[in-house]
């Protein structure tokens, strides 16, 4: 009988060349390369479960997912072995033991995503930030982010998902603060919707730009409405996910 050990992986990609995290088939996906990757080094079929299903284009730095392995693995070695053969666009940065219930999607207990934007034109940075030559009043932007966390429905920042059973979520911090000519914005939540973070992003810049008030911004989430002409999306290329939180006991020594 073979005994399996349940682990995470912490993985980061630059999202621009692939369909999203999530499996497909004929599909370019990160699940794809990954459980590919892995059963060709392991000899036999493996199963990957991520933490969250970010988007096409969009960007992790620490992406969570969990795979069951055969005990006894050499965890340095296997990360090795495993880089060797990944695009360039993804690395595993480690692999912990967990307990062999733990659950990389429904114990995570809260995720962080990061949007990046670029006031100037660098030919470095084209697949990694969103380039927006415009003015954007920061202080406005982060009154949008106090009236954001005093919700909890957020139907309106919600792609239609046969997936999504309901539309509420808990927003522990929202943030936008700027760095010379680079502006970024931080959110943390306990669960995010379709498409929420851009959605959310490409609105207050609306706001950023005077043209959006901050008491329409309240009324465009009341309406929970995705179908509002102000409702705009952030390109993919500015959004990453940042950090992926969970409880310290599932983790073995």
């Amino acid at each position: 009988m073979l005994y399996l050990q349940r682990y995470f992986l912490v993985i980061s990609y630059q999202g621009m060349p692939y369909n999203g995290w999530q499996k497909q088939k004929h599909k370019n996906t990160i699940q794809n390369i990954l459980e590919e990757k892995f059963s060709l080094v392991l000899g036999r079929k493996i199963i990957i479960t991520g933490s969250s299903r970010t988007d096409t284009g969009v960007h992790a730095l620490h992406q969570v997912a969990h795979i069951d392995l055969p005990c006894e693995q050499n965890i340095t070695q296997l990360i090795y072995r495993i880089n060797r053969i990944l695009p360039k666009t993804i690395v595993i940065k480690d692999i912990y033991k967990v307990k062999n219930n733990a659950h990389a999607r429904f114990d995570a207990q809260k995720r962080t995503y990061i949007y990046k934007i670029l006031q100037y034109k660098d030919p470095f940075s084209f697949l990694t930030h969103y380039f927006l030559y415009k003015s954007l009043c920061i202080h406005k932007m982060n009154k949008s982010t106090e009236i954001l966390c005093k919700e909890k429905n957020f139907k309106t920042f919600s792609k239609k998902s046969k997936q999504e059973k309901h539309f509420l979520c808990h927003i522990w911090e929202a943030k936008w603060h700027q760095h010379k000519e680079e502006i970024i914005f931080s959110i943390t939540a306990n669960r995010f919707l379709r498409g929420m973070v851009r959605s959310i992003v490409g609105t207050m810049l609306m706001i950023g730009q005077n043209k959006l008030s901050l008491s329409d911004f309240l009324d465009l989430i009341k309406k929970y409405n995705r179908n509002q002409p102000n409702i705009r999306m952030a390109p993919a290329q500015g959004l990453y996910l940042q950090k992926v939180f969970y409880a310290q006991d599932l983790f073995l020594t």
